[in-house]
């Protein structure tokens, strides 16, 4: 038939303005066709070599043509010679639906003769999935549909044009009725027209790369004196828009991707790789790889040419794929296959905080994406908040993120959580996470000028406790670029930066290990405490000062001395090439204001260490040897100075020495220097702080010679990093000096942020002393907006409360009206099913006082904590409030069972505040005073919501909502 055509006489009708559109729809659900047999075999192997995508993230769509609009769309082909064309129109009189049908009419004196007749469509792209249908009515059966394939680089020799194939579908055989004709890309008939084209090409081998659907053709034959065609409603299902031939960025004849896993390692180039993290902002590429990253997550519809330069800057992407989509039978489409211009994704991902009711969807979606990237296999990755283990089933790499920074979840609970998970993923799974680098913009009301943020000590402390609880990838989230020309943002860089250098020191540790203990230190010694720097005062006064800091520093260090063993656990990864022990300090507290965090000669004792291995203590500007000496049970490590954290290598591998310590030479000047930058900048914010506190009238004493302190401290760094650069002291040679000198600088700048530590702690614990909880401020959780609080109860000093009446209805139970509290807008909700029984009532608690009881009771075997509804719920009424006025909120609470099986136990938020202000209880306690400051910044309604995760019991009594508006509507930070 196509030979008869060749050199046909083309009629072609301008389009109308209203031309079909393409219609994209999510789909949700994929079904795979099984194909057997060699020519099924060779279909598939064809269809995949035939794709050629412009973009990675492209759904597929439906094209409708209704023939509702007055000018035609279709063309006819055929040999003037033999046919001639009658009357081609939209046809008013006959129409399958709507008011209008395009029809042909050809006149042949005698006989039959071939014709096609075309609907040109977008280049798309050949795909399994591409379906298309239309609705026929003529005189004659015949009529056959089908998809015209071409191939852009292989010219024809018969035609002189590019070279096409078509993949038939359904015949017309009902004349004189309306019949619907479909064809879809059937792989093992397009494989049948490969074989033709190929056996006419010969002996040239045909160039089948970027072929795409052109057309809807029609092929048949018109018979004498007349044939008659009407057609209507055109519809092409999972048509997705191909790429012009050369609009992909050229990459090379093949796809080389070196991404694998094997086993619970994730290997690039055959080497086991610890995934660092960054979110893409449209930051500068050269940015991604400055601040030591090795992978990026970019957004759905990043250009294909920002992947490719991510990739020759080294860098790897993490990619949302294309969503498929469903259709209206609940069916689940297929995608186009994944092309070479998506090789610089290493992975897919598919979601941030995915919970158990998104499972489904999402392992449909998963297994779509798969089935369309069969070529490249690539990891699939996702942040999940519930049924860990469900997800680990279907996810290569699965991120388990719980923000911790400003909330009431301590840095200890932080670590319990995250072995808690691991325990529950399936075993061998390649477990990362998400660290929390910045407070999110909703952490603070409108009206504040200083948003809370998070300091390097608490970024730090997230990694090593992931590190510690055998997490392998550490993702840095992010919600501003990380080149924005601001302190904090350059502070937040740095600290990105360094933590890298580390991971990439011990990524052979990491990526190839497994955790095996989690140690607790040994009893020290000695309370003598760490000190930042050694000082030599000239005068008796400044001696006097210098006095009052160490009596600063040793308050409570006898205490914090013995409860170490308590705070300090270390995670004991082992790998092929030795040991990696993670010893991490999980302060209390230290999610709001961490302290100085810096202990002497804590000691562990390992065991399994092999006599002929050494323990050195690894940081990015120096490798030193950490004393060892056999005991019973193992061998005890002693580190002469814990701060925060450190990480420590045991090993006998002599090649795995080297490695360490060639890298350290490499980044060791560039360590240095953004340690001494970042404590400069730490100076610069602590202090201007402390200044404004100063003036709001609390001063910290002892501030000036703590601040004088880290001055000096940085002052040592300075002149250490100008004669390091300078090449030694002139005493040694400049290779043996400079090392020593590097090191020197980022030891001083690390005693400066010891001391600045102290300063912020005393600030903060001096803000939080007349506070029920640290939360109950939403400014003081944070030392950068103490300000802001100190603000804030200024505000609430010159308010006058005379007269205040309470706002709660009936928030004291007394006496109890359960009916009337409905009524006036109190709600309750609770958990009903076979792993728990709950309730919230009103009970007696004394002659004649009554409280809230919020009680659960788990069956058994109950798992209460990858619940996502809490066990019981009570909501106040809403409540008035205008911008600008505070709420005051009074009450008491008593913790009459332990609350366990849910790391957020009793919890109380508001409508003012974010989640991560709630305040929480745990442990039976008596009856003690519940508070809560907030700060409207627009009018809204106030609501307080109580709420019971977990099993246990908890007593609410004597609630007050007060609303006062301060004479200063809006007083500011000085």
């Amino acid at each position: 038939m196509e030979a008869s055509v060749r050199n046909p006489v083309r009629h072609h009708s301008p389009r109308s303005p209203g031309a079909p559109t393409v219609e994209v729809r999510s789909r949700r659900r994929w079904s795979s066709r099984s194909f057997t047999g060699p020519i099924r075999i060779a279909a598939s192997l064809c269809m995949a070599a035939l794709v050629h995508l412009r973009l990675p993230n492209v759904p597929a769509a439906d094209y409708r043509d209704r023939c509702e609009d007055p000018a035609p769309t279709w063309t006819a082909a055929f040999d003037p010679h033999h046919l001639s064309l009658a009357r081609h129109a939209r046809d008013r009189q006959v129409a399958h639906e709507g008011d209008r049908s395009e029809q042909f009419v050809f006149q042949l004196p005698v006989g039959r003769a071939p014709l096609q007749l075309q609907h040109e469509l977008p280049p798309a792209r050949v795909i399994e999935d591409l379906r298309a249908s239309v609705w026929v009515l003529g005189d004659r059966p015949g009529l056959q549909i089908a998809l015209r394939i071409v191939f852009p680089h292989q010219t024809d020799p018969a035609t002189d044009e590019p070279a096409a194939v078509l993949v038939r579908g359904e015949q017309y055989v009902t004349a004189g009725k309306w019949q619907r004709l479909t064809v879809r890309m059937d792989p093992a008939l397009l494989a049948d027209e490969l074989v033709k084209l190929r056996a006419r090409l010969r002996p040239m081998r045909p160039d089948e790369t970027d072929a795409y659907v052109a057309a809807v053709v029609l092929t048949g034959q018109a018979f004498a004196p007349q044939t008659r065609w009407n057609l209507d409603d055109l519809v092409v299902d999972g048509l997705v828009p191909a790429a012009a031939p050369d609009a992909a960025p050229q990459t090379g004849a093949a796809i080389d991707f070196p991404i694998r896993f094997h086993l619970d390692r994730l290997l690039i180039d055959r080497r086991p790789v610890v995934p660092r993290v960054l979110v893409d902002h449209g930051e500068p590429v050269e940015r991604f790889a400055a601040l030591g990253a090795n992978m990026v997550l970019v957004g759905p519809r990043t250009p294909v040419e920002r992947l490719f330069a991510l990739r020759e800057a080294g860098l790897w992407v993490m990619a949302i794929p294309p969503e498929p989509r469903r259709t209206r039978d609940g069916r689940m489409l297929g995608m186009a296959p994944f092309g070479r211009e998506s090789s610089p994704i290493a992975c897919w991902y598919f979601g941030t905080r995915l919970t158990d009711r998104d499972a489904d969807a999402v392992t449909e979606w998963i297994d779509a994406v798969r089935s369309a990237d069969r070529q490249l296999r690539r990891p699939v990755a996702a942040d999940v908040s519930g049924s860990v283990r469900r997800y680990t089933r279907h996810l290569s790499l699965t991120a388990c993120t719980l923000p911790v920074v400003h909330s009431p979840t301590t840095f200890a609970e932080y670590a319990e959580w995250l072995n808690r998970q691991r325990q529950r993923a399936l075993p061998g799974s390649f477990l990362w996470t998400w660290v929390q680098t910045d407070a999110s913009p909703n952490r603070a009301p409108d009206v504040a000028r200083r948003k809370p943020i998070v300091e390097p000590e608490q970024i730090r402390l997230q990694v090593y406790a992931a590190l510690a609880a055998g997490f392998r990838g550490i993702g840095f989230w992010t919600s501003r670029p990380l080149d924005d020309a601001n302190p904090l943002n350059e502070e937040q860089a740095l600290t990105i930066r360094l933590l890298n250098y580390e991971l990439e020191l011990i990524e052979p540790f990491v990526a190839g290990g497994t955790l095996a203990d989690v140690l607790q230190p040994q009893p020290p010694q000695s309370t003598r405490p760490a000190t930042a720097v050694r000082l030599g005062f000239l005068t008796s006064r400044e001696a006097l000062k210098e006095q009052l800091i160490r009596l600063r520093l040793l308050r409570g260090d006898a205490d914090r001395a013995r409860r170490a063993a308590e705070q300090i656990r270390c995670g004991v990864i082992r790998s092929p090439r030795g040991l990696l022990l993670i010893p991490v300090w999980y302060e209390p507290q230290a999610q709001y204001a961490p302290g100085p965090m810096a202990l002497r000669n804590v000691r562990f004792v390992v065991p399994g260490v092999a006599d002929d291995a050494v323990v050195w203590q690894v940081s990015p500007t120096r490798l030193v040897t950490v004393p060892r000496r056999r005991v019973a049970g193992g061998a005890e490590i002693t580190i002469p100075i814990l701060d925060q954290g450190a990480l420590l290598v045991v090993t006998a591998d002599r090649d795995a020495v080297t490695r360490l310590r060639n890298h350290v030479a490499a980044i060791r000047a560039d360590a240095a220097r953004a340690m001494v930058r970042l404590a400069t900048l730490r100076r610069q914010r602590v202090g201007e702080t402390d200044s404004l506190l100063s003036r709001q009238g609390l001063s910290q004493p002892d501030a000036p010679q703590i601040l004088l302190r880290a001055d000096e401290s940085l002052q040592r760094a300075a002149e250490a990093v100008r004669t390091a650069a300078a090449g030694g002291d002139g005493t040694r040679t400049p290779r043996a000096a400079s090392p020593l000198f590097w090191d020197q600088a980022s030891r001083a700048a690390a005693a400066a942020l010891q001391t600045l530590r102290i300063l912020q702690r005393a600030h903060w614990e001096d803000a939080v002393r007349s506070l029920a909880n640290p939360a109950s401020s939403p400014y003081s959780v944070c030392f950068h907006t103490l300000p802001e609080h100190a603000r804030l109860l200024a505000r609430l000093g010159r308010t006058p409360w005379d007269a205040l009446d309470n706002r709660l209805p009936f928030g004291t139970f007394d006496p109890p009206q359960p009916q009337r509290m409905i009524e006036a807008g109190w709600e309750h909700r609770r958990t009903d099913d076979d792993t728990i029984t709950s309730a919230a009532e009103l009970i007696r608690v004394g002659a004649t006082n009554y409280a809230l009881r919020l009680w659960s009771v788990p069956s058994v075997n109950a798992d209460t904590e990858s619940r996502e509804s809490p066990s019981v719920l009570v909501r106040t009424p809403p409540i008035p409030v205008r911008s600008g006025q505070v709420v005051v909120v009074t009450g008491k609470v008593r913790v009459v069972r332990s609350i366990n099986g849910d790391r957020r136990g009793a919890e109380v938020t508001d409508s003012l505040a974010p989640a991560s202000l709630a305040i929480r209880f745990h442990r039976p306690a008596d009856w003690q005073p519940l508070q809560l400051i907030r700060e409207a910044a627009q009018d809204t309604d106030f609501r307080l919501t109580f709420r019971l995760w977990g099993t246990g019991e908890v007593q609410f009594d004597d609630l007050a909502v007060y609303v006062l508006t301060p004479n200063d509507a809006r007083a500011q930070t000085p």
